[in-house]
């Protein structure tokens, strides 16, 4: 990296490059802010992150067999420096990591919400009235409870990463861009 004055946070700020290599450094950028949640992070690096690890997640779970499990690893092994990151964006929001927290608590509620949903829904419709009607409305009604769930999560990341940065100095670092 060329010295140029800068603070090596700065540097790491900037990628030198555009495009898809500009897109690379940020993923790389995630590793290098290992867990880290000083500092601001600007929408290109929210997005790259996310679009990498679901590139890479998409293309681990092709693999034959052992597809499944490399991408639980890849999830496992991401799921730190994906979360501070999200964090530092949030900070870029001019937002606590509180904001973070609730949007994963609200995709968490979702997906263990259809997930019981489903199981519920099968139990009730193909064990030939060994757990009755009930188990099968409770499942319905328990997936048709994590749609609201996922749409308000949903809307939550989506305004994690489209909004513009706030555009001064605040409490978590100075604007990664003027």
């Amino acid at each position: 990296m060329k010295n140029t004055g800068r603070s090596k946070w700065e540097e790491y700020r900037r990628p030198e490059h555009t495009g898809f290599a500009g897109f690379l450094e940020y993923w790389v950028l995630m590793w290098k802010n290992y867990g880290s949640l000083k500092g601001r992070a600007v929408r290109a690096e929210f997005w790259s992150v996310w679009l990498c690890n679901v590139v890479i997640s998409a293309v681990l779970a092709l693999i034959p067999i052992a597809g499944r499990y490399l991408t639980l690893a890849f999830f496992l092994a991401t799921i730190v420096p994906t979360i501070a990151t999200y964090v530092r964006r949030a900070h870029d929001l001019n937002r606590t990591g509180r904001y973070v927290a609730v949007l994963w608590v609200i995709a968490g509620a979702a997906a263990a919400c259809a997930g019981v949903g489903f199981v519920g829904f099968l139990l009730g419709a193909f064990s030939n009235g060994l757990f009755g009607d009930r188990t099968f409305a409770a499942g319905l009604a328990a997936m048709f409870i994590s749609i609201p769930l996922a749409v308000i999560a949903l809307i939550l990341f989506l305004l994690l990463g489209c909004r513009k940065s706030y555009p001064a100095e605040n409490a978590f670092g100075p604007a990664p861009r003027r």
